[in-house]
């Protein structure tokens, strides 16, 4: 009796403990879920179709040391990070399925021979994912996200980047150099929105789509192709003026280093007078261009991966990326613009708040990124197994190099020479 009575008691105890693990499980489940979105600050959001590729793990990884990261993605994912969160997409793709019928893919030139079912699709997604974020904040209650394409690698914090250097923005966009007319070029792969500008780009966008169609074929016309950078770019256009003052081409976004002369103007005088354009909040939002230098901060839209002469990355004692110079060399303006002042420059730092590993440089990324958490010692702190690895592996086939305390001391005499009268050149022509 008593060997039975001894088995019973510990059979009730292994289940009861099962029971209480499952429950604990349960409550931390629905507490996470519950409280995931409070007190956070800004959360950085990636948004994902299909398999999360290995480079976009080590970019989550490397977010989330200083932010809070969602990855809204049609998989089912689990992680120990406590930092990340993943949403899944079906929950915030109503109004996305909506937009999907009033959707036509544009493209002339190169473009029309490509594969239109593919090409097609990719764009719709595209479109669709600003769709599915505004879902996703109206549901969380958000008053501000910034969204990351998944080749974007954000190393700030945001919320700082963003609410105390940038508090007056209600959207953060890239806007570039416009080499011609129809360049359209207005990029969202690091962005911050509120939620009052978000509504307005979707509404934006939708009826750009249903009642102003021929303004977007004439894109297509000209040989290229709509894409949401398209519309980004036109939705900038539709919330600035000109005028004839001369600090007016500063307020509509002109570059300060431009390689093509008057471009961006034109570009910006010929799709704000000649293009038919839906109407837009103007009165209580504030567009701001990421690519705008503030307390020495930059988001970086493409080329900050750039290693030449006159443009290089270096990383500093904490871990952050910056570059020697006044702006970046493809869009945005330095915080001062009045000259000797704005000479002064040419020789500070300027940081990273995200680099933008475009195309064939994802190669890059995590390089880049393991560097940077071995260097700041939140390399051992990784969570994901795959990424741990992936870093281990880079650090052993002596892929990281030292840091550089000084940025000069990586360039010779000759090389700094040449960098300083390009950026002296630049700077004469821009002023």
């Amino acid at each position: 009796n008593n060997k039975y009575s001894t088995i019973i008691a510990l059979l009730f105890l292994i289940g009861f403990n099962s029971m209480l693990c499952y429950s604990i499980g349960n409550v931390k489940e629905q507490n996470h879920d519950a409280i995931e979105f409070r007190n956070i600050g800004i959360p950085v959001v990636y948004i994902a179709f299909g398999s999360i590729p290995l480079y976009l793990k080590v970019a989550i990884a490397l977010a989330s040391r200083n932010n809070f990261v969602v990855v809204i993605t049609d998989r089912t994912l689990h992680t120990n990070n406590s930092f990340v969160h993943f949403e899944k997409i079906e929950r915030n793709f109503h109004n996305a399925s909506k937009f999907a019928p009033i959707f036509k893919h544009l493209a002339g030139g190169k473009f029309k021979n490509w594969d239109n079912n593919g090409t097609s699709l990719y764009e719709l997604r595209c479109i669709q994912r600003w769709f599915i974020l505004r879902d996703f904040m109206q549901q969380k209650a958000l008053s501000k996200v910034f969204y990351s394409d998944s080749d974007n690698v954000v190393y700030a914090n945001v919320t700082h980047a963003c609410e105390i250097q940038r508090p007056n923005c209600s959207s953060i966009i890239n806007i570039e150099d416009q080499r011609q007319n129809y360049s359209w070029v207005g990029a969202g792969e690091a962005s911050l929105w509120n939620i009052d500008a978000l509504n307005d780009f979707c509404t934006f966008t939708t009826n750009i789509y249903t009642h102003h169609l021929d303004t977007l074929q004439l894109k297509a016309e000209s040989g290229s192709m709509v894409v949401d950078m398209s519309i980004l770019w036109l939705w900038w256009v539709a919330h600035h003026d000109i005028d004839n003052a001369l600090t007016s081409k500063w307020r509509i976004g002109a570059p300060f280093f431009s390689r093509f002369p008057n471009a961006f103007e034109n570009a910006f005088k010929f799709a704000k007078l000649s293009l038919s354009l839906p109407q837009v909040n103007k009165g209580s939002l504030q567009l701001c261009n990421g690519m705008d230098v503030v307390d020495r901060t930059v988001f970086d839209h493409r080329h900050g991966w750039k290693m030449t002469r006159s443009y290089s990355i270096e990383v500093d004692e904490k871990g952050l990326p910056f570059m020697i110079g006044t702006a970046l060399s493809n869009g945005g303006q330095p915080e001062i613009l009045t000259y000797p002042a704005v000479h002064l420059l040419r020789f500070r730092r300027l940081y990273f708040n995200t680099i933008h590993y475009q195309g064939v440089n994802k190669s890059k990324m995590m390089e880049d990124i393991c560097k940077i958490m071995i260097l700041d010692g939140s390399f051992k702190d990784i969570k994901d197994i795959e990424v741990y690895n992936a870093c281990q592996n880079i650090a052993s086939m002596d892929m990281i190099k030292s840091k550089s305390e000084n940025h000069f001391e990586k360039k010779t005499v000759t090389t700094y020479i040449i960098g300083s009268l390009i950026r002296w050149l630049r700077i004469q022509l821009a002023i």
